[in-house]
């Protein structure tokens, strides 16, 4: 089997042709880094390769449940903000991984999860029909199943916390690359395509998302953002 550069999770494994705890060797090409994990979604022990193995090992035979394969190697990580719950740290990383951004796409995750849901904490007997951590509408979430289901592999679980940040961070991306920038990024994230200074709901309020934009952009760069 040939995977090509990019994360893949056991489900992007499995649709690849591979099944779980299945590698015994592999090959690598020059200048290549190849990173094994023991269990899905980039967890438990991992085993770093940069050559080719015919044979990994009784250690790391047969334990292979996801990997990540970079050309030279792997983007710096960046340091969890003192903050953030360890969770949604996970949940975050996990995300910039799948985006292969180097820790920075975890830190802008990481303030719009703190702006919509204080990290969960104000879920609790919340009013909004938004979903979850990152308060995605119930609209918007449906007009992303299928992108979900190409990039991840798999149907969406509204109830799953890493889901919803997955399916946030999709269409956060999407509004970045669609608009040019981070900060444009958050202000269509919040206001929807078509927002404008000055635009208002059906009832007539302002929506105010470039006050939302401001607010999340400074804890991203407070975070340590670079963009």
């Amino acid at each position: 089997m040939t995977l090509g550069v990019g994360n893949y999770t056991l489900s992007q494994l499995n649709a690849n042709g591979i099944p779980n705890d299945w590698m015994s060797s592999l090959k690598v090409p020059s200048g290549w880094t190849v990173e094994v994990y023991e269990n899905d979604n980039f967890g438990g022990t991992k085993w770093t390769y940069t050559s080719d193995s015919s044979w990994v090992g009784n250690t790391v035979n047969d334990k292979m449940s996801s990997v990540k394969i970079y050309t030279g190697s792997p983007s710096p990580g960046v340091t969890k903000p003192a903050e953030v719950p360890t969770h949604i740290w996970t949940y975050v990383m996990n995300a910039d991984n799948a985006y292969g951004k180097g820790g920075d796409f975890a830190l802008l995750l990481s303030a719009v999860i703190k702006k919509e849901s204080s990290f969960g904490a104000g879920l609790p007997g919340s009013p909004s029909a938004g979903d979850g951590l990152m308060q995605v509408e119930p609209n918007t979430r449906n007009a992303y199943l299928s992108q979900f289901s190409s990039k991840f592999g798999r149907t969406y679980n509204h109830s799953s916390e890493q889901d919803q940040v997955y399916l946030g961070a999709l269409i956060l991306n999407e509004k970045i690359t669609r608009f040019g920038n981070i900060y444009n990024g958050f202000l269509h994230y919040n206001g929807g395509d078509n927002w404008y200074p000055g635009a208002t709901d059906s009832y007539g309020r302002p929506i105010l998302a470039d006050q939302y934009a401001n607010a999340v952009y400074a804890t991203y760069k407070g975070y340590g953002g670079k963009n």
